[in-house]
């Protein structure tokens, strides 16, 4: 009788340690393209509605490839991103969704080569999908890097671009003739890559 209790008591505390290690798991896994997923811990912290998360982990096939230990929180769930690519360099390209508040959120590019991170790079948030803006064959995306202050007539604005990318054989570069003609448009005329406190009427996007 005592054999008995005693084999329904370690089946019990088996099946209750396992039923919490299950409902308790640490890990959320993001697939991505080309063997490529992004591994986020369930912890959290909550903006204005939105989910921010830290200390993610980047693997490619079954190589983890990228700790992030610095306190930088990145934001998941939208349609776009995160996004990988395999570029024909043989490189892999990570786009990452960055929580930059209160300037507008960021994405990283990150790229790897033969297991380790080579380069960062920073780039606008893209809102929309790309599309081939200048009928050149490419696709492009297009986004504002950075906030900037309201002036004081609401009919004026401070420059600041629009700044237009392509995603090439090599990663995201950005399409200069196509921000200086687009930007021309808006604005008038080009008064560089970076926003400044020059005041103008505001563009119609």
């Amino acid at each position: 009788m005592k054999s008995i209790k005693y084999l329904f008591l370690c089946l019990w505390f088996s099946s209750a340690c396992f039923s919490g290690n299950d409902t308790k798991n640490p890990f959320k896994k993001i697939p991505l393209n080309k063997g490529v997923k992004v591994i986020i811990p369930v912890q959290e912290k909550d903006f204005n509605d939105s989910l921010t998360y830290s200390h993610i982990e980047i693997w490619i096939k079954s190589k983890k490839v990228y700790y992030d230990t610095s306190i930088t929180e990145y934001m998941f769930g939208e349609k776009l991103w995160p996004y990988s690519w395999k570029l024909d360099n043989g490189e892999y390209m990570v786009l990452m969704p960055i929580f930059d508040a209160p300037d507008f959120n960021k994405l990283w590019a990150l790229y790897f080569r033969h297991g380790k991170l080579i380069q960062k790079q920073i780039l606008p948030y893209f809102e929309d999908p790309p599309r081939d803006i200048d009928n050149d064959g490419r696709e492009e995306y297009v986004g504002i890097m950075n906030v900037t202050d309201a002036y004081e007539n609401s009919d004026s604005c401070y420059y600041n671009p629009a700044l237009y990318y392509e995603k090439t054989d090599v990663g995201m570069k950005l399409d200069s003739t196509l921000t200086i003609e687009m930007n021309k448009i808006s604005w008038g005329n080009f008064y560089g890559f970076k926003s400044s406190s020059i005041v103008l009427p505001c563009p119609s996007r």
